[in-house]
């Protein structure tokens, strides 16, 4: 991985889970070697069991952490999508307001200036026949 890259919670999920699993495999294997060979220290015994339990908590909060972490990212990513779409229905409503607003410019243009363009529309049509006449 990169220097300074985000890490990615499944993957740190995964790298702790096979670290705490590894661990966990020792403890148990250690134990079925003292179960085949005899408890000589009773003592030993119990710190191999003690072992067996952290590595058992250990793997429960590899998973913990880093699945908060990842919850919490979708959560915040969940309201930044809710908060767009707010944004953008607004920008819709200002919008469509805009447009209806410019219509009503359009409108009140065209009927100013509709005498000058009858004028001309009119002087156009009647200009060719001037041109064949001269």
């Amino acid at each position: 991985m990169l220097a300074g890259m985000a890490e990615y919670p499944w993957d740190r999920i995964t790298r702790t889970q096979r670290a705490a699993s590894g661990l966990f495999a020792d403890a148990v294997s250690r134990l079925v070697d003292m179960g085949k060979t005899g408890v000589t220290k009773p003592d030993e015994l119990v710190r191999e069991v003690g072992a067996m339990a952290t590595a058992l908590g250990d793997l429960a909060g590899s998973t913990a952490k880093p699945l908060e972490a990842f919850l919490a990212s979708q959560r915040q990513l969940a309201e930044t999508m809710s908060a767009l779409a707010v944004l953008q229905r607004q920008a819709a409503d200002l919008l469509e307001v805009a447009a209806s607003n410019h219509r009503t410019i359009v409108d009140a243009l065209e009927m100013m200036s509709s005498p000058v363009v009858g004028v001309a529309q009119r002087l156009r049509t009647s200009a060719p026949a001037r041109e064949d006449s001269e």
